[in-house]
Formats: C-alpha cells, sequence, structure tokens
C-alpha cells in the first residue's frame, strides 16, 4: 500500500488496507494507515468503523498497551464529530478499567462532563446541540480529549 500511496495511487492502496484480513500481521498497521488516508481525505464516516474495528480487535486479542489507548481517544474523537457524544464519553470511561486513563484525560472528561452538566441545567429538556450556540462547544471539547495523533507513530518507532 505504501508502494502504491508513494507511486500515486491510492485507490490500489485504499483497496489494498482494505483487504488484509483479521488476524494478518499486517492488520493494525493496515488498519491504521487506511484510517489516516481516510482522514486525510475528510472521510470521517468511513474512518469510524475502520477505528471501531481496530479497537474491538485489540481488545479481542487481549493487547492493551498505549496504542489500545490512542486508538479509544480517536474513535471517541470521531464520534464527537459524528454528534454522539454519550458514545464517546462511554468509550473514554472505558480506559480506567484498561489501566490506559491519563491524569490529563481524567481532568478533560471532567471538565466535558460539569460544561455538559451546566448545559444541562441552563437549558433543561430543551437542550438541542444541534447548534453551537446551544451547548458547550463540542469542537473545543473534543480537542480538549483528544490526544495528538502523531504520539501513534511515535510510539510505534520506539517499539520498532
Amino acid at each position: 500500500a505504501r508502494i502504491y500511496l508513494q507511486y500515486g495511487v491510492p485507490e490500489q492502496a485504499f483497496k489494498t488496507l482494505r483487504g488484509v484480513p483479521p488476524g494478518d500481521p499486517q492488520w493494525r498497521d493496515a488498519k491504521g494507515l487506511l484510517t489516516d488516508m481516510l482522514l486525510r481525505q475528510g472521510h470521517t464516516d468511513e474512518a469510524l468503523p475502520v477505528v471501531k474495528a481496530l479497537v474491538d480487535g485489540e481488545r479481542e486479542s487481549g493487547r492493551v498497551d498505549p496504542a489500545l489507548r490512542q486508538w479509544i481517544v480517536q474513535l471517541a474523537e470521531l464520534l464527537f464529530e459524528a454528534r454522539r457524544g454519550d458514545e464517546a464519553v462511554r468509550w473514554i470511561r472505558e480506559l480506567d478499567p484498561l489501566g490506559l486513563m491519563t491524569p490529563e484525560l481524567r481532568a478533560n472528561l471532567q471538565a466535558y462532563e460539569a460544561a455538559a452538566q451546566a448545559s444541562m441545567a441552563r437549558f433543561g429538556d430543551a437542550l438541542d446541540l444541534a447548534e453551537p450556540s446551544d451547548g458547550p462547544n463540542l469542537e473545543e471539547l473534543t480537542i480538549a480529549l483528544s490526544l495528538p495523533s502523531h504520539a501513534r507513530y511515535e510510539f510505534v518507532e520506539k517499539i520498532g
């Protein structure tokens, strides 16, 4: 896939990356590269199930490491963008029992929940987050819960 990208044939790279089956030793890397390509091209809706598959695959394999944290945070970011904040928060909370919650993520989650509570108190049952002015700025909150995506690559470089 990387060769296809080098030679300017991204369609073939997409096809190759999508074709890597679960269980293949390159599956994790292929899905990570596919996710990055989709996000770079603005295909957030297509990236969401790929990241979800990555998280599920990692959890099923029993692999619990900082890379899993990165995938869960990226999944939460995509869910926030898809206006599925409750689901995103559930995923961030999943980090704690896995031993992957960081103090920064915990503080950001608490800040998000406090802002959401304040919005609920202010707007009550009429709360409709369809308009940015109706609640907390979701873009800012998403950024607050995010970790740099390049951190995954720095981690991979360190472990080989």
